[in-house]
């Protein structure tokens, strides 16, 4: 379809340079012999398709190099876009994995504290006493560290969905290759 309508934009190229030519000529058939007349046309018709031809050439170029730009841009976006996804997946895994943290300090917590509950109501028959064993406090204190930490975890993982929107960090990064 661009091939026909570039052939079309050739002929009514053409066909108006061979009309500006005749138009600006001022010999009357009168003043010359048929011959001339004839070769002059001749002249005029030849020097208009190396026009047409040096005019196509260069659209040639033109459409060349335009294609050149569209293919650099297309691996730049697909880049681009392969560099999005896996920061959005690294996100994705980081955030899942503090999840896991998260629950499993919050289950040895509540472990213990359930643990602790029921030892304080066997000992005091449901009185409340004060203090806990020293095997509770520990296990209740690595159940919050670990629900520290996966909080820490989720919250880190969010550094990557703001890489996978911007593309500019202190950091160079690698260049994907593109398949």
């Amino acid at each position: 379809m661009m091939k026909f309508k570039y052939q079309i934009v050739s002929i009514f190229f053409f066909l108006i340079l061979n009309g500006l030519i005749v138009k600006g000529q001022s010999i009357s058939n009168d003043t010359l012999p048929k011959s001339t007349i004839e070769s002059d046309s001749i002249h005029r018709v030849k020097r208009a398709l190396k026009l047409i031809e040096e005019y196509n050439l260069i659209r040639d170029k033109r459409m060349e190099k335009d294609m050149e730009n569209l293919k650099l841009s297309f691996e730049k976006l697909n880049t681009d876009l392969t560099e999005t996804k896996l920061a959005l997946n690294k996100s994705h895994q980081k955030f899942k994995k503090g999840m896991w943290y998260v629950v499993i300090g919050a289950g040895i917590m509540l472990l213990s504290t359930s643990t602790s509950i029921l030892a304080s109501s066997r000992r005091g028959g449901g009185r409340r006493t004060r203090g806990s064993s020293p095997l509770g406090n520990s296990i209740n204190l690595v159940g919050g560290l670990t629900l520290v930490t996966g909080i820490v975890i989720c919250f880190d993982s969010h550094k990557f969905i703001g890489r996978a929107g911007s593309f500019q960090t202190k950091r160079k990064r690698k260049v994907l290759p593109v398949e």
